[in-house]
């Protein structure tokens, strides 16, 4: 009989729009793929809603849940059913926990923080100068959930080590952010094999690259962020304010793009004729096919960033700040460059966008890095480990 795993998050993934949404769907894809049976439980849930129907289609099965109160009582009723319990977020998996423990008592129960939301709120308040007492409530209700929990994945490895001081005698892993392999069309999957094949024979076919209308049309430099994450506004508006007129100083006219789901109206007053805020992008083949760089600004932020695994995926090198590049085990200089103060992160979008040959060396070096640690063949063998393991545990 298959092992049977309830995942409850605070919504119903929606992929195309967020990072936390996209993780989430990869973990359903994972499992489904393991040979799980995997019920999903969310409040709003709504069966016949698209979103709700993509994960269905995947094998899943999605109980309609009214709201928030009706979302304790479903997890209640199926917790006694199933192997395991993977809650995803802070503010919910507080919600369900007690109600698990009261009628499973016996259930294994993972936590999933995305990231930590208290590191994350702390951060923010250091950058505006101002004190949240959010964060100490934050703070003792993530690690609260830590230590209540039989274990919890971070995608970070520095989250990791911060948990172990933290919460010493805690069960934490460190499992990466994952995500599916893109599906290029043809044209898209020939340019992008030729460009790794010359790549690889040398000088001389780093020179044909260099050379090709593939590599001279990339000259974009794209952010992707969902913006009811606000440090991705923040980002942006930084880069706008303190980054880009010292690229343009250096006489890099590149193209800013800025991309993603719910731009706010102060991030679409940024659009001038050398910033495009062009919002949704239905198909991010496009959006990457004339990408230079994927651009990650951040000065505030948790966990690791699903944009950057995503450009990684497209073969597309990122220039980013230390809050970014943390905690994803990838290295300056190879996988991406860093920079974080106005002058240091403009210095690195000027080299990559001239250097053709730092280019290829780190287009090829970051799309190695995603396939042999952030793909769902790389990365889903230890999530389904560490659940398999605990569902067995639950059997004996």
């Amino acid at each position: 009989m298959p092992q049977r795993v309830l995942v409850v998050d605070h919504a119903v993934p929606t992929p195309d729009r967020d990072s936390g949404s996209a993780s989430t769907f990869s973990t359903l894809q994972i499992l489904r793929s393991a040979g799980f049976e995997v019920t999903f439980a969310a409040a709003g849930a709504d069966p016949d809603e698209p979103y709700a129907r993509a994960v269905a289609a995947l094998g899943v099965s999605v109980p309609r849940v009214a709201d928030a109160e009706a979302l304790v009582e479903v997890v209640s009723a199926l917790a006694p059913v199933h192997d395991v319990a993977l809650l995803y977020r802070a503010p919910t998996a507080t919600r369900v926990l007690e109600p698990i423990r009261a009628t499973a008592p016996a259930l294994p129960v993972v936590f999933l923080p995305v990231d930590l939301h208290h590191l994350r709120m702390e951060r923010d308040a250091a950058v505006g100068g101002f004190d949240n007492p959010d964060v100490g409530r934050m703070r003792d209700m993530e690690l609260g959930l830590i230590n209540g929990a039989d274990a919890t994945i971070v995608v970070s490895t520095a989250e990791r080590d911060l948990l172990r001081t933290s919460t010493p005698g805690a069960t934490v892993h460190a499992v990466p952010l994952m995500r599916e392999a893109p599906v290029l069309a043809s044209a898209q999957r020939a340019l992008f094999r030729r460009r790794r094949v010359l790549h690889r024979l040398g000088p001389v076919g780093r020179w044909a690259n260099s050379r090709s209308a593939e590599l001279r049309r990339r000259r974009d430099l794209v952010f992707l962020g969902g913006f009811a994450h606000t440090p991705n506004a923040d980002g942006v508006h930084w880069f706008v304010d303190e980054v880009l007129g010292l690229v343009r100083s250096a006489g890099v006219t590149n193209r800013f793009v800025v991309a993603g789901h719910g731009i706010p109206p102060s991030v679409a007053a940024l659009a001038r004729e050398d910033v495009a805020v062009v919002g949704y992008v239905p198909d991010l083949a496009d959006l990457f096919a004339t990408a230079r760089m994927s651009l990650v600004p951040l000065r505030i932020g948790a966990g690791f960033k699903g944009k950057i695994v995503t450009a990684m995926s497209y073969g597309v090198p990122t220039v980013t700040t230390s809050i970014g590049a943390e905690g994803g085990g990838l290295v300056e200089g190879r996988d991406l460059l860093v920079g974080d103060s106005p002058e240091e992160l403009a210095a690195q979008v000027v080299r990559l966008s001239r250097d053709d040959d730092l280019w290829q060396a780190m287009a090829e070096a970051s799309y190695d890095a995603f396939v042999n640690g952030f793909s769902h063949e790389a990365a889903g063998p230890g999530l389904v480990a560490i659940v398999r393991d605990l569902a067995r545990n639950s059997r004996s």
